[in-house]
C-alpha cells in the first residue's frame, strides 16, 4: 500500500513537472509571435529554458559569416567556463562550430577526448548539451548549450535533448517571422527609396530638384530638418529647406549655413558634429560652425558635400585613372532633439546624397547648355513637322514663298496722297526791341524775304510823345 502511494505521488510530481514545462513551452511558442527584439527573445528564451531544465548554467552563442563565435546571452553558473585556458576555450569554439556545421544536437561528457587528436574536448565538470537553433546555410547561426550534473538519469539526458529540440523549433518559427517582418520592412524601405529617386530625377530644375530632396529626403534619413544647396565654385546657395516652401536669404541663419557650405564644399570633405569633436577641426571652420549652432541650437548637425559623378581622364594620365569630382552642392541633416553618431545614418545618407548629387549635376549641366531657351522654343513648334501636320505646313510654306517671289518680280507702285503743311527745318522767332503798336505789315504771308528789308512798321506813342516835344 506504501509503494504504491509512493508510486503514485512520483508520477503526480512527473505529470506536475511536464505540466510546467509543456506551459513555459507554449509561453515560448506564444512569444515568437509577438513583435519582440531579438535580444529579448534571446535572452526570456535563455531564462525559461534554466528554469525549465534545471540545469547549471545556460549559454546562446551566435556564429557569423565570419566563423566568429559569440556568447549573445548567459545565464546560471558558469564559473567553470571562465576557468578555462585560452586553448582550452579555442577547444570549446570549436566544438559550438562542429555543432552549427553538423546541424545535429550533442552531448558531451566531462573529460571527453576527440576521437582523432585524443584532445580533451570538454575540460569542465559539467555534461554538455548542444542544440543548433538555426539552418547553418543562414548567415547567422545561433547554438544553445546546457550546462548539466552529470550524474543524471539516462532518461533525463533524453528529456532534455527532446525538450531542446522543442526550443529549436521556437526558435525557428520565431526567426522566420523575424526574418518576414525584417523582409516587409526592408521592402518598404526599398519602395520608399525608389519613390525618393524617381522624384528627384523627375525634373531638371534645380530648385525642383532640392524641393524633393529636403522633403522626401528628410523622412528617409529621419532628421529633423534637412536642407539642399548648390555650390558654383566660390559659395554655396540654398535651393531647398524641408517644410518650407519659402524662406528668407537675407536671415541670420541661412547666411551662417551658407558660409558653413561654402568651406566644406571646398575642402570636398564631410562635416558630423556628434561623430567627432569640435575640437578636431580647423579654426576657421569651428568658428562658423560655433555661429551657426548658436542661432540654430542644433544638436546634430550634419554637412555632407554633394558630387557629380566622376569623369574619365585625358590622354595625359594613366588608364583607369578619373578626374577629381568637384563639389556641386551641399545637403544638411540636422537633429534638434538628439545625438545621432555617424554610422547610425551612415547608409542612408550616402544613397541620399549619390542620387541627390547626380541630380542636381544633370539639372546644371541641362541649364548650361548654349541657347536653351531657343531651342526650347523649337521644340514647341515640332508638332508642325509631325506626321499629320506635315502637309499641312509644307502647303503653306509653299504659298508663302509664292507670294513672296510674285511681289519680288511683280512689284506693286506705292501711290499715296495725303493733306498737310510744308514747314520748314529751320525756324526763328523774330522780336522787337522797343514796344508799341504794329501800325503797317509789309509783306504777305508766305512772301520769300531778304536780309535787311524792312516787314512791318509799329508805332509808339510814348516815343512820339518825346520827338514832338523835342521839336518844339
Amino acid at each position: 500500500m506504501i509503494e504504491k502511494s509512493t508510486a503514485e505521488s512520483d508520477q503526480a510530481q512527473v505529470d506536475a513537472v511536464k505540466q510546467q514545462i509543456r506551459q513555459i513551452l507554449g509561453e515560448l511558442r506564444a512569444l515568437a509571435k509577438t513583435e519582440i527584439g531579438d535580444d529579448d527573445f534571446l535572452n526570456r528564451l535563455g531564462t525559461r529554458t534554466l528554469q525549465t531544465t534545471s540545469a547549471a548554467g545556460v549559454t546562446i552563442w551566435q556564429i557569423d559569416d565570419q566563423q566568429e563565435v559569440t556568447a549573445v546571452h548567459e545565464s546560471g553558473t558558469t564559473a567553470s567556463r571562465s576557468n578555462l585556458s585560452e586553448p582550452q576555450q579555442a577547444m570549446h569554439e570549436r566544438l559550438v562550430l562542429a555543432v552549427t556545421s553538423g546541424g545535429r544536437p550533442m552531448l558531451v561528457e566531462p573529460d571527453a577526448r576527440d576521437a582523432n587528436s585524443g584532445e580533451v574536448i570538454n575540460p569542465m565538470a559539467f555534461l554538455l548539451l548542444l542544440k543548433p537553433l538555426q539552418d547553418p546555410a543562414l548567415q547567422n547561426r545561433f547554438v544553445i548549450e546546457l550546462f548539466q550534473r552529470p550524474d543524471i538519469a539516462p532518461a533525463a539526458r533524453t528529456g532534455y535533448m527532446r525538450y531542446l529540440e522543442e526550443i529549436g523549433e521556437i526558435f525557428a518559427a520565431w526567426k522566420a517571422r523575424h526574418q518576414l517582418r525584417f523582409q516587409s520592412t526592408r521592402h518598404g524601405r526599398q519602395q520608399k527609396t525608389m519613390e525618393f529617386i524617381r522624384d528627384i530625377h523627375a525634373s531638371l530644375e534645380p530648385r525642383e530638384v532640392a524641393y524633393a530632396a529636403a522633403n522626401d529626403g528628410r523622412v528617409l534619413a529621419g532628421c529633423d530638418r534637412l536642407t539642399v544647396l548648390s555650390y558654383d565654385g566660390r559659395r554655396a546657395k540654398v535651393l531647398g529647406v524641408s517644410g518650407q516652401d519659402d524662406f528668407d536669404n537675407r536671415s541670420n541663419v541661412i547666411r551662417k549655413l551658407q558660409a558653413l557650405a561654402s568651406s566644406i564644399c571646398r575642402t570636398g570633405q564631410s562635416l558630423w558634429i556628434g561623430g567627432i569633436r569640435e575640437e578636431d577641426l580647423p579654426r576657421s571652420i569651428r568658428t562658423q560652425v560655433d555661429d551657426y549652432l548658436n542661432e540654430s541650437h542644433s544638436r546634430t548637425l550634419g554637412v555632407i558635400p554633394l558630387f557629380n559623378k566622376p569623369e574619365e581622364s585625358g590622354q595625359d594620365q594613366p588608364d583607369g585613372a578619373v578626374k577629381p569630382r568637384s563639389s556641386v552642392g551641399a545637403m544638411i541633416f540636422e537633429w534638434f532633439g538628439q545625438d545621432v553618431p555617424r554610422h547610425s545614418a551612415g547608409t542612408d545618407i550616402e544613397v541620399l546624397t549619390d542620387h541627390v548629387g547626380r541630380a542636381l549635376s544633370n539639372a546644371r549641366a541641362y541649364h548650361a547648355i548654349f541657347l536653351l531657351p531657343l531651342w526650347k522654343l523649337i521644340g514647341k513648334w515640332k508638332w508642325l513637322v509631325q506626321a499629320r501636320t506635315l502637309p499641312k505646313t509644307i502647303g503653306v510654306l509653299a504659298a508663302v514663298i509664292a507670294l513672296v517671289l510674285f511681289f519680288c518680280f511683280f512689284p506693286w507702285p506705292l501711290d499715296m496722297r495725303v493733306e498737310g503743311t510744308l514747314q520748314p527745318v529751320d525756324q526763328q522767332n523774330v522780336y522787337a526791341n522797343v514796344q508799341g503798336v504794329v501800325s503797317q505789315v509789309l509783306v504777305a504771308h508766305n512772301e520769300p524775304v531778304k536780309a535787311g528789308q524792312v516787314l512791318l512798321e509799329i508805332y509808339d506813342r510814348d516815343l512820339d510823345y518825346e520827338i514832338t516835344s523835342a521839336r518844339g
